[in-house]
């Protein structure tokens, strides 16, 4: 009985971590080309693209 209380306590703590993680990483790269044609705005703040 008391194994299941310490399992409980701990595979909520590493499950809720690990998963914010590899979220942010995939969904960063793909708004970016998808930005490609509205980064008009930012012609001067990115002169080295010119």
């Amino acid at each position: 009985m008391h194994s299941a209380a310490i399992h409980a306590h701990r595979a909520p703590d590493p499950a809720p971590v690990d998963d914010p993680v590899p979220e942010p990483p995939p969904h960063q790269p793909h708004p970016v080309p998808q930005d490609d044609p509205v980064p008009d705005h930012n012609p001067a703040g990115q002169p080295e693209r010119d």
